[in-house]
């Protein structure tokens, strides 16, 4: 397996967020990453010493995860129960459940349960935040609409905006729950349709109490 070395500076610079360039420490780098409001996580390479900050959390675990010497740590919120994924940069709480695919009604119910909800999304990097916790499986969201109604709310009972992103082909009329599919895509399920399940819970404010997790522990 390769080293991690600066073929991914031009990636990560696009995708991943701010390089701090130069050699530092990991606890260094843990503190600018609390320091910094957009950052939601991080990557620090033990070889060279150098950190990489990460606006979302997963976003570059394909990349750079499994390279040698890399290691991945997350900002946690004591607001987020275990299981649950803290995203500073969107301040969410985000958990796919994918143990079994259960119809829209019990993906809600089971959302609740946890003291939660089905997600609802907002703005774009809402989105994509929770396309990527979604692992590429397709999704129940919080969305619904009545039978024969064509206006689409989210299931607190309010309106869609200033944000939406439907793929209009997949809007039938017949079909009164909201799925989002692997791209970030939102479309229309029926009630008879089973899929994993994501839930999010709400932030109340940005916690102080910010810590970091190394997943390889």
């Amino acid at each position: 397996m390769l080293s991690f070395s600066l073929l991914f500076i031009g990636y990560l610079s696009d995708t991943v967020g701010p390089f701090l360039s130069g050699s530092t420490l990991r606890s260094e780098c843990a503190v600018a990453c609390v320091n910094n409001a957009n950052c939601s996580s991080f990557f620090y390479d033990v070889n060279t010493q150098a950190c990489y900050l990460e606006k979302y959390v997963y976003v570059a675990m394909d990349q750079l995860y499994h390279q040698r010497g890399v290691q991945y740590y997350s900002l946690l919120n004591e607001a987020c129960p275990a299981g649950y994924v803290y995203c500073r940069f969107t301040n969410q709480c985000l958990r796919l459940h994918s143990s079994s695919k259960m119809k829209y009604p019990a993906a809600k119910t089971l959302c609740l349960e946890n003291s939660g909800h089905l997600a609802f999304i907002m703005a774009k990097e809402e989105n994509e935040q929770a396309s990527v916790v979604a692992e590429n499986n397709t999704v129940w969201i919080g969305l619904e609409r009545n039978d024969g109604d064509d206006e689409w709310h989210w299931a607190n009972g309010h309106s869609l905006g200033p944000y939406i992103n439907f793929n209009q082909a997949s809007l039938e009329d017949e079909q009164i729950y909201g799925r989002m599919f692997p791209l970030g895509k939102w479309g229309a399920y029926s009630a008879n349709g089973v899929l994993f399940t994501l839930c999010e819970i709400g932030v109340e404010g940005k916690s102080n109490a910010l810590m970091c997790w190394d997943i390889n522990s």
